[in-house]
């Protein structure tokens, strides 16, 4: 049996939509020209170790065990110890508020992507589907200016589920008040974005931006950029 055509389209945010990696960088380097411990740390250590405890501490705010403020004070405080430092309380907020200025300063949209849901906009019902917290995500959609193309957001913590959950995908189906056959998840993250779009049935697009290997090809159909954007749609309402 062929596929339904596609009439909605659900996309990820962070690293998808938003360049939440180059604002994270921006914010990286700003705390590196302030704290000694970090004086000659390379880019790339400096990513790989605030990403490990991104992704420990954001998983435990995902299911409530900590807040914003919390898991803020367990993030800084690994990763300064990664480099050998106990950071101080003063430290602390000095340190949060050089990377949060500079990570808002910098906030952009992944190249591309505008031009994509430009060219989406009018033939399907577009969606974000973003893991985080309602604080953080809808502060982003604002400064990106990417609002008015989306007749619905879902975020997880106001969702009370969390991709790849199935809950949280039947909450956006009944937003949009779609079905997953006729859907395409877009999204960077494997586990979150493409294993839970198409364990709930839904057609995926992997945006794959860096190289990363694939896990198992043939699940979901690969972008590593959304330019031109006449390909990545094709790419999308193919999916």
């Amino acid at each position: 049996m062929s596929e339904r055509p596609v009439t909605t389209v659900l996309f990820d945010l962070d690293d998808t939509l938003f360049d939440h990696r180059h604002s994270c960088m921006a914010g990286l380097r700003a705390m590196r020209d302030l704290m000694l411990c970090l004086d000659g740390v390379s880019d790339e250590k400096l990513e790989q170790t605030y990403h490990y405890w991104l992704e420990l501490v954001h998983k435990r705010v995902l299911t409530g065990e900590v807040n914003s403020e919390e898991a803020r004070v367990e993030r800084l405080t690994g990763f300064f110890g990664e480099f050998d430092h106990e950071v101080s309380e003063k430290e602390l907020s000095v340190a949060t508020e050089r990377y949060t200025g500079s990570y808002q300063k910098s906030r952009r949209t992944v190249p591309g992507s505008v031009e994509v849901l430009e060219a989406l906009s009018g033939q399907v019902k577009l969606g974000i589907l973003s893991n985080n917290l309602v604080e953080h995500q809808l502060p982003k959609i604002k400064d990106l200016e990417i609002g008015q193309f989306f007749e619905s957001v879902t975020i997880s913590e106001e969702a009370g589920a969390k991709k790849p959950e199935p809950e949280i995908f039947q909450i956006a189906m009944e937003r949009l008040a779609s079905r997953p056959e006729e859907t395409v998840m877009v999204g960077d993250s494997w586990e979150s974005d493409i294993v839970g779009a198409t364990s709930f049935g839904i057609r995926s697009v992997w945006v794959n931006r860096y190289g990363i290997e694939i896990p198992d090809e043939g699940v979901a159909a690969i972008l590593d950029s959304f330019q031109p954007a006449t390909a990545a749609v094709e790419a999308i309402l193919n999916a």
